[in-house]
C-alpha cells in the first residue's frame, strides 16, 4: 500500500508542476496577447490617419479650376486632375450654332444724319473725249448731277503731343501793387511739364488695362511722339492717388448700393523680401465693387486691412456682401452676437472680439463658389442625386433674380429709351420646339454611286387636267390606279385611317 501512495504523490507533484507551467505560459501569451492588441489599436490608429490624409491628398488632387475657387492656370499641373468638359448650351432644343445668337445684343455701324464733317467728292482725271474732268465743273463744261452714293467714315483723328507755352504777365495796379499771373492748372515747378491730359491717359492705361510702366511709355511714345521717362510714369500712380477726393467719392457711392461684391487678390508691390513677422513679401489688394464703381485698398490680408475697408460703412446701411468664404469676413468682429456686452455699447471697450457698427452686415456666399462646391460634391459622390439637384435649383433662383432684375429696370425705364426689347434675352420668347417624340428622324442622304437624281412625279387630274402633287413616296399615276381598284371592307377601313 506504501507504494501506491507514493504513486499518487507522484502523480499529484507531476501534475502541480504541469499546472504551475501551464500558468505561467497562459501568463506570457496573455501579455504577449495584450502587447500584440496594444500594437493592432496603434496601427488602426495609423492607418485611420494614413487613410485621412490620402483622401485630404486624393481630394487636393481633384481640385481644378471646374469645382473649385483654383485658377485655370494651375489646371494640367502633373498629377492633377483636368477640369470635365462642359457640355454644350442647348437652346432651342437643339445645339447652339455657331455666330450671333437670337437676343444678343448686335454691334454695328449705323448710318447718322448729322455727321461731324461732310466731304464732296467728284470725279478726278480725264473723259474719254479729253476734258479734264477735276477742272470740268469750274470751267461750265461739265454739270453736277447730285449726289449718287454717300459713304460714312469712322476714324479718330491723328494725336500728336503739342508744345504749348503759357507767358505769365505781372501787372502794376494804379495803386502800385504788382500782381502776377498764376500758370495754369496742374504745372509742375520747372519751366517744362507735361499737362494733365498726358499724365491721366498714362494713368488710365496703368490702372484700367493694366500696362507695366514700359509698355505705357512706348504706347505714348508711339501714338503722340511725347515721350516721358518711366519714373515719371510711374510717379503718377502716387500723384493720383494723392486726390483723397475721387477716392472718397468712389468710397462714399459703393457705400450707398445695396449689394457690393468684395475680393481679395495677392499683388507683387513694395520690397522683395517680407516683413517681420510675414512669410511672404506680396501684399493683398482689397476690391470692393459694383456695376459702376470699384474701390481698391492695398493691404494685407488681415484683420486690420479688412477694419479699414467699406465694410463699416457697408454695415451701418445694412447692405449685402457678396464674397468667397475667406475667414475673415466670418470674424467675431464683423459678427458680433447681439445681447452681449458689445451689442450693448461696450462703453469701456475691453472686448475686442467685435462691434457694434457690423450688426447689420449681411453676408451672401458667391454662388459661382456654391455651384462649384456642388459639382465637386457630384464628383466625390457620383451616386448621389442631391448635388445636381441642388445646383439646377440654384441656377433656377439665379434665373428668376434675372428675371426680377429685368421687370425692375424695364419699370423704371418708362420711356423704352435705354431698352431695346429686339436684342434683350428676356423680351423675346423662346422658341417652341416639338417634343422629342414628335421629331422627324434625320434623313438619309445617300452619298457616292448610291446618290441619283429625285424625281418630282406630277400627275393630272382626271377631270380637269390640272396638275397636282403626288402622295409622298407613291407616283402619281400608281396612286390613282390605286384609286380606282375596289377593296375589300377590311382594306377600305385601313385607308381611312391612313
Amino acid at each position: 500500500m506504501l507504494w501506491i501512495a507514493r504513486l499518487f504523490e507522484q502523480q499529484d507533484a507531476a501534475r502541480d508542476a504541469r499546472i504551475a507551467r501551464l500558468t505561467a505560459q497562459n501568463e506570457r501569451l496573455a501579455a504577449a496577447n495584450a502587447e500584440l492588441r496594444n500594437m493592432n489599436a496603434q496601427l488602426v490608429a495609423v492607418n485611420e490617419d494614413l487613410a485621412s490624409r490620402l483622401a485630404r491628398l486624393e481630394h487636393l488632387v481633384t481640385r481644378n479650376s471646374g469645382n473649385s475657387s483654383n485658377p485655370s492656370s494651375k489646371d494640367g499641373q502633373p498629377g492633377t486632375s483636368e477640369p470635365k468638359p462642359k457640355k454644350p448650351r442647348v437652346s432651342g432644343g437643339g445645339q447652339r450654332g455657331r455666330g450671333g445668337q437670337p437676343g444678343a445684343a448686335g454691334s454695328h455701324l449705323r448710318f447718322t444724319e448729322q455727321p461731324d464733317e461732310r466731304v464732296d467728292r467728284f470725279p478726278e482725271g480725264r473723259c474719254d473725249c479729253g476734258n479734264d474732268l477735276a477742272t470740268a465743273l469750274e470751267r461750265g463744261q461739265a454739270r453736277d448731277l447730285g449726289v449718287v452714293d454717300r459713304y460714312q467714315q469712322v476714324d479718330i483723328p491723328l494725336v500728336t503731343a503739342t508744345v504749348t507755352q503759357y507767358d505769365q504777365h505781372a501787372l502794376a495796379c494804379g495803386c502800385g501793387a504788382v500782381h502776377q499771373a498764376a500758370r495754369p492748372a496742374g504745372a509742375r515747378p520747372g519751366p517744362v511739364g507735361y499737362g494733365p491730359n498726358l499724365a491721366a491717359w498714362c494713368v488710365y492705361l496703368m490702372v484700367v488695362h493694366h500696362l507695366p510702366v514700359g509698355r505705357c511709355v512706348g504706347l505714348v511714345e508711339s501714338l503722340t511722339g511725347a515721350a516721358p521717362s518711366a519714373g515719371f510714369v510711374h510717379g503718377l500712380l502716387a500723384r493720383a492717388a494723392a486726390l483723397a477726393a475721387a477716392h472718397d467719392r468712389i468710397r462714399a457711392l459703393i457705400t450707398l448700393c445695396a449689394v457690393v461684391v468684395m475680393d481679395e487678390t495677392p499683388l507683387r508691390v513694395g520690397p522683395r523680401l517680407p516683413r517681420p513677422g510675414r512669410k511672404k513679401a506680396e501684399r493683398y489688394l482689397l476690391v470692393a465693387c459694383t456695376d459702376l464703381y470699384t474701390h481698391f485698398l492695398l493691404g494685407d490680408r488681415d484683420l486690420q486691412t479688412f477694419q479699414a475697408s467699406v465694410l463699416s460703412e457697408l454695415a451701418a446701411a445694412g447692405a449685402t456682401v457678396v464674397h468667397d468664404r475667406y475667414s475673415l469676413y466670418d470674424h467675431d468682429f464683423f459678427n458680433p452676437v447681439p445681447g452681449d456686452p458689445l451689442a450693448d455699447g461696450d462703453p469701456d471697450g475691453t472686448d475686442p472680439t467685435g462691434s457694434v457698427e457690423f450688426l447689420g452686415l449681411l453676408h451672401q456666399v458667391c454662388t459661382q463658389h456654391l455651384l462649384r462646391d456642388l459639382t465637386a460634391a457630384g464628383e466625390t459622390y457620383p451616386g448621389e442625386h442631391w448635388p445636381a439637384q441642388i445646383a439646377d435649383a440654384l441656377r433656377g433662383l439665379i434665373h428668376h433674380t434675372n428675371l426680377t432684375r429685368h421687370a425692375t429696370a424695364l419699370a423704371a425705364d418708362s420711356g423704352g429709351q435705354g431698352h431695346d426689347a429686339a436684342h434683350c434675352h428676356y423680351c423675346r420668347p423662346p422658341r417652341r420646339t416639338r417634343p422629342a417624340h414628335r421629331r422627324e428622324p434625320p434623313r438619309h442622304v445617300p452619298s457616292g454611286r448610291d446618290r441619283r437624281p429625285v424625281r418630282h412625279h406630277v400627275a393630272r387630274h382626271p377631270a380637269r387636267g390640272t396638275p397636282r402633287p403626288s402622295r409622298a413616296g407613291v407616283p402619281a399615276r400608281q396612286a390613282d390606279r390605286r384609286a380606282a381598284v375596289p377593296h375589300g371592307p377590311g382594306r377600305s377601313r385601313d385607308l381611312e385611317r391612313r
